[in-house]
């Protein structure tokens, strides 16, 4: 430490000091501590004890180029890409990029407050329904920034969290009526883009066994073991980064399951393998079950544009069906005409119910339940069964379809009990309890 004695404008007399500190770990240059305007020289001794005391707890201040969120985003990419599956990379990515650095990519890292963090995260609530996860994913960046002691503090970590937002859609599934007619329609999707019966084929297995839509359009035909009437799910489809289509582990480790196939669903399968492995050279346990025509691998949103053709005709044939209606009401004088012109113009009246692929998991779930009651066996001892099949990593997300299955179950007990109390003559009925979750009524 050098101490230096020198002259202010005013004419007054000072001291400073030019100290060493040690070497900075990323440039490999000295940390030197300067300061001046002290009175004595013993001021100065005590400022540099001060220092170095500072500098020996806390160790060197690391000075660094990342000084704006947007830095700091780029930085931790570099490090989240060798950490995570390449699709996990590309949902961050889609989100940071166009919600999160919008609001904080200019921001220098000491100007982020927690004040302007919950006004962020408030805007997010109103406008996505998705708003938590954006937040987290701020929050896991800033996370990185303190970790690497390039931020002081977390700010994001400490804002208050508005109450989750119930989802748009919980009507998404299908029961047993609209499933099959949903397949029926399927069956006449063109085949001009693709296999005979592909969408048929792709949407009879995800409704019969509660498939991710990823998962069964990674499929290839060595993962179904016809004989033991096995499939094995052990990887998906996914999109990286960069738009690339690629294969990777499944969801969880749950999600690797072996699923137990129906004898219709098999004869399906075995009819759709002949039809597109018949002029194909190769190996056929090797090849994509669902492909593209130039037989490259389908990308995940592919099972989505499918469904919205399938709806698109069948909205066309309400929409036919309703005008043929309106017609013959408007025109007909001929009653048994008119009468079915009626409950048609009822039916057609509303489209058909949409659901999106994921649906089908919620669907397949739930029929498992309704029939597991309707053959007099509880829900309840059929649980562990459906969680494995679906391969749901927290058994609470399968509790939540069995309780939509059992209130369903209680309002049609409630209106048994009320049909049998309304009866002239209750005497000649009696109530037998077959399982907690369905009443029967026998005659005497």
């Amino acid at each position: 430490m050098k101490i230096t004695k020198y002259k202010k404008k005013n004419g007054e007399y000072a001291y400073s000091y030019n100290a060493y500190m040690g070497i900075n770990p990323l440039t490999g240059k000295e940390i030197r501590v300067r300061k001046q305007g002290f009175s004595t020289d013993r001021e100065a001794r005590a400022s540099y004890t001060a220092e170095f005391a500072k500098y020996v707890n806390d160790g060197p201040k690391i000075e660094t180029n990342i000084k704006t969120f947007a830095q700091l985003y780029d930085m931790w990419l570099k490090q989240y890409r060798l950490e995570v599956k390449p699709s996990s990379v590309a949902v961050a990515r889609r989100y940071t990029e166009l919600h999160i650095l919008p609001k904080f990519g200019k921001l220098p890292l000491d100007k982020i407050t927690v004040t302007y963090c919950q006004r962020c995260v408030n805007e997010w609530y109103d406008e996505y329904l998705q708003f938590n996860y954006i937040r987290k994913q701020a929050s896991q960046i800033m996370k990185f920034g303190v970790n690497q002691e390039i931020m002081k503090s977390n700010p994001m970590s400490k804002v208050s969290i508005p109450k989750e937002k119930e989802r748009l859609n919980p009507d998404n599934y299908y029961n047993r009526d609209q499933v099959l007619e949903f397949l029926e329609w399927a069956k006449k999707y063109p085949n001009k883009r693709g296999p005979k019966n592909r969408v048929f084929t792709y949407f009879r297995l995800l409704a019969f066994t509660g498939m991710r839509k990823s998962e069964a359009l990674a499929l290839q035909w060595r993962d179904i073991d016809f004989d033991k009437k096995l499939l094995d799910v052990h990887k998906t489809l996914a999109i990286d980064e960069f738009g690339k289509v690629l294969i990777q582990e499944p969801k969880t480790k749950n999600s690797r399951r072996t699923i137990s196939l129906d004898d219709e669903t098999l004869r399906i399968m075995k009819e759709y393998q002949l039809d597109t492995l018949e002029s194909n050279e190769g190996s056929p346990q090797d090849r994509f079950i669902f492909r593209q025509v130039d037989d490259s691998m389908c990308y995940p949103q592919m099972a989505n544009e499918w469904m919205k053709d399938v709806y698109r005709r069948i909205n066309n044939f309400y929409d036919r069906k309703l005008a043929a209606a309106k017609d013959i009401l408007e025109n007909s004088e001929d009653i048994a005409e008119i009468k079915q012109a009626r409950i048609d113009a009822k039916r057609y009246a509303t489209h058909f119910k949409r659901i999106t692929p994921h649906g089908f998991r919620h669907t397949h779930a739930s029929l498992m339940f309704e029939s597991a009651i309707n053959a007099n066996i509880p829900g309840d001892s059929i649980l562990k069964e459906v969680m494995d099949r679906l391969g749901h990593k927290d058994i609470k997300t399968t509790m939540n379809i069995y309780a939509h299955v059992t209130q369903s179950s209680k309002e049609k007990v409630s209106n048994l009990f009320a049909d049998f109390m309304n009866e002239s003559d209750p005497t000649r009925t009696t109530i037998r309890t077959t399982s907690p979750n369905i009443v029967q009524i026998k005659k005497l």
